[in-house]
């Protein structure tokens, strides 16, 4: 996808540690070589995604924040944390001409506050009653995978850090450094930027099922407001434009591929293949069948691809 996602991947890959980049100055949107997914942006990896489910979103969300205001206070100064699901966090700030582009968290089990952290987690176990098998398993596997030091987390953010401040350098493309650092997610100034993530992750999950809602809770902020940041990028609400989305996707395999329409609504988010039918001439004026009869022709003189009505 890009150079930071290929180094990434290979950090995990060879050491067990995960490294996502917080982005608040809209550099993995404007800036080919740092393209990330949404989950390379957020705790993503295996364990913290189990644990996310056990606790809530919410709840790590909130974690996060709280590490962003300890930051703050430190002056800026990177450091090393534990979370209350016993997972370290190496958290090295990216300044570009001394304003915040983005704040990348190197994730493992320290050896030498492996203790503390499984206490950590205990604690928070007993306090919570969140307590499952299969969380154990999970954080057991992680312990496993993740074992490193302090001075390898420290390295590991500290070379991503340098390889999204040469690309930041380089780019051509206009780097605007966020004036805070607080979560992108909880700055109400920050719009743009956050619009961005909001739309990404809505491209990127179309096929879930998504309500405003789960948005709300996801990203701490209000329905409104989620609506308000969409509505100024795309001209139209999150759910507005995750059917626009959802039938754009269709309209494209209708065309391009053979796959029976049930299948092609199940694909793009609508599980119930009527509902996708209705959804689908509501906006385009036509049944799927139609469209793809319709449509399907002229791109398929060059195409050759079998039509399944």
């Amino acid at each position: 996808m890009s150079e930071l996602f290929d180094l990434l991947k290979e950090i995990e890959a060879d050491f067990g540690v995960r490294v996502c980049v917080h982005d608040v100055s809209g550099i993995t949107f404007t800036i080919p070589s740092l393209a990330l997914p949404y989950l390379w942006k957020t705790h993503g990896g295996q364990y913290c995604t189990a644990a996310k489910k056990a606790t809530s979103e919410r709840a790590c969300m909130r974690q996060k924040e709280i590490a962003l205001h300890k930051l703050q206070r430190n002056g800026g100064n990177p450091f090393c944390g534990i979370c209350r699901m016993g997972v370290c966090d190496y958290v090295e700030p990216v300044k570009l001409d001394e304003r915040l582009i983005a704040v990348v968290f190197a994730s493992g089990v320290i050896r030498e506050k492996r203790q503390e952290a499984e206490e950590k987690l205990l604690a928070h176990i007993v306090e919570g009653q969140c307590y499952s098998r299969e969380l154990m398993q999970e954080y057991k596997s992680f312990v496993r995978q993740a074992d490193v030091t302090e001075a390898q987390l420290h390295f590991f953010a500290k070379l991503v850090k340098e390889t999204i401040l040469n690309a930041a350098q380089m780019s051509s493309h206009r780097v605007v450094p966020s004036k805070d650092y607080y979560p992108v997610e909880s700055v109400r100034t920050w719009r743009q930027g956050m619009a961005a993530v909001l739309i990404a992750y809505l491209e990127e999950n179309y096929r879930n099922k998504i309500t405003l809602k789960m948005l709300s809770q996801r990203f701490l902020l209000s329905e409104g407001h989620i609506n308000r940041l969409v509505r100024r990028e795309v001209h139209m609400g999150a759910m507005a434009y995750v059917k626009q989305f959802r039938l754009e996707k269709a309209s494209k395999e209708l065309t391009e591929t053979a796959k029976p329409i049930n299948e092609i609504g199940e694909d793009v988010g609508y599980p119930d293949s009527n509902y996708f039918c209705r959804a689908f001439k509501a906006s385009y004026g036509m049944t799927p069948t139609e469209y793809r009869t319709r449509y399907s022709e002229m791109h398929n003189k060059n195409k050759n691809v079998p039509i399944v009505l």
